[in-house]
């Protein structure tokens, strides 16, 4: 009896590895760009189209292109190559799909390009599994790979983006598929194509397909932090960096813990523009001040200081405004928070100058999930202690589960990621062509769609609440007592 494998098979093109381009004629577009050629994309185009229902291959193609330019044979080589360079640079993996593949399936392409290349392809993705591969150009289209692959293997499913070549047809031979359509723009990356922000909506693409978790959880952590909150960071920095100059501020105050990221951000986007400082603060420290704690968020902020929050209602910097040595200082938040607590109506100094993109709202807004999607690693300040000049943060135990750390940690190294991309690929620099009411806008839109995601308060919001209703409190009682 002939003993049959069983396998699984997979096609290759927006179902393994996708381009970063999205398109593959947008490839075309690109060489038409670099090399300055008239028309190129239309001409390719029109190469491969003329030879379409036949079998060809790239060599086919260039030989029409040839024809058609009125090229030698030396011109024709650079323009194949230069395509073939240009799909390796565009190359990127697709980590879910690719985590189904085993050793010893088959991978099955319709493609006019050689299994060198495509391999060559494979391989700058990533893809590391022992796998053979067939290439054709109308294999899976017209069912004949099908009965070659069944006559020694059992294919237990095939995995395609095609309806046709890697559904209807496996299915002629009872063979189950899956379709899948991971390659595609999302839904928020396409805000970004739309408003003229394609080179960030590409980046946020590339990084979605290039990490992936088979936990349902751990995955949604890692797809909120960069799609929702991270752009909103990167949108927000930018109108940062144009209010300090504007208010000539030189020393950035990034305050603990909500701007444990940003900062970095900030510094990375901005590298020896401003002197960037990690402020440790808390309303509690705020509020329930010692003498340590007042000299040191003296040597923190200065004339030159700008304070940098992520949301809140500033009552209790401004409570603590009258132990500080200056005469005023400017705040800037992305939202506003009223000073609706029973506690706040009284008298406070008032120094305080807001600059901020989101005022007074919080149903549309919620700055808690904010606050949650930028957690840090490290629990709330209780205070500060200074031991011979140095100042050393004392912090309340941790009050989150080992669970919800590892979460953070996840969301933590998901920005750092995105961090990394986003100087590689020069990104910044098309954001900061655009003007301060379209980076608002986008971060309004964002910071819409964040709150309204359910996941992230069911995940963290029990120990936030229950943090935050203990600080209020003792807020409550120290104003109640006349002692603030």
């Amino acid at each position: 009896m002939n003993f049959k494998a069983n396998i699984n098979t997979f096609d290759v093109f927006d179902t393994l590895v996708a381009r970063r381009c999205v398109l593959p004629t947008n490839i075309f577009k690109i060489m038409e760009e670099r090399l300055g050629i008239a028309n190129f994309a239309v001409t390719r185009i029109q190469a491969e189209q003329t030879l379409l229902g036949n079998p060809y291959n790239f060599d086919d193609i260039y030989c029409n292109v040839a024809e058609i330019l009125n090229i030698n044979e030396d011109e024709t080589k650079k323009l194949k190559n230069q395509e073939i360079t240009l799909e390796i640079e565009n190359i990127i993996p697709i980590k879910e799909n690719i985590s189904k593949v085993k050793d010893g399936d088959i991978l099955i392409s319709d493609m006019y390009h050689t299994e060198e290349v495509v391999r060559s392809l494979l391989d700058a993705a990533g893809f590391k599994k022992q796998c053979a591969l067939i290439v054709s150009n109308y294999g899976k289209h017209r069912g004949t790979i099908w009965p070659k692959v069944l006559k020694n293997f059992a294919i237990s499913s095939h995995l395609g983006d095609n309806p046709h070549a890697d559904g209807r047809s496996p299915a002629q031979f009872d063979i189950d598929y899956e379709l899948t359509n991971r390659w595609a723009v999302h839904p928020i990356e396409k805000i970004l194509y739309d408003v003229q922000f394609e080179n960030f909506g590409s980046l946020l693409r590339a990084i979605r397909l290039g990490t992936w978790h088979e936990d349902v959880i751990r995955r949604k952590v890692q797809e909120t932090q960069l799609l929702l909150s991270f752009p909103i960071l990167v949108f927000a920095s930018a109108i940062l960096r144009r209010s300090a100059h504007h208010l000539g501020k030189r020393r950035l105050v990034f305050s603990a813990r909500d701007c444990f990221n940003w900062k970095k951000l900030f510094e990375t986007l901005y590298p020896n523009e401003f002197e960037c400082v990690y402020y440790y603060t808390s309303r509690y420290s705020k509020c329930l001040h010692d003498a340590d704690y007042i000299e040191y968020s003296n040597t923190i902020i200065n004339k030159d200081s700008l304070i940098v929050d992520l949301c809140g209602s500033g009552w209790s910097l401004e409570n603590f405004t009258q132990y500080l040595s200056v005469d005023s200082i400017d705040v800037f938040l992305i939202h506003k928070m009223p000073q609706n607590q029973e506690y706040m109506k009284g008298y406070t100094e008032q120094k305080c100058r807001y600059h901020f993109i989101v005022e007074n709202e919080f149903e549309s807004y919620k700055n808690h999930i904010l606050e949650i999607a930028n957690f840090a690693d490290h629990p709330m300040l209780k205070t500060i202690s200074k031991i011979d000049d140095v100042f050393c943060p004392v912090f309340f135990k941790e009050g989150r589960s080992e669970t919800e750390l590892s979460y953070v940690s996840m969301q933590t190294d998901m920005f750092d990621h995105c961090l990394s991309e986003l100087v590689k690929h020069g990104v910044d620099k098309q954001i900061e062509e655009h003007n301060v009411k379209i980076l608002g806008d986008l971060i309004k839109i964002f910071y819409r769609l964040l709150s309204q995601d359910v996941f992230s308060h069911t995940v963290y919001a029990s120990n936030f609440f229950k943090e935050n209703s203990e600080v209020e409190s003792k807020i409550n009682l120290l104003v109640n007592s006349g002692s603030r």
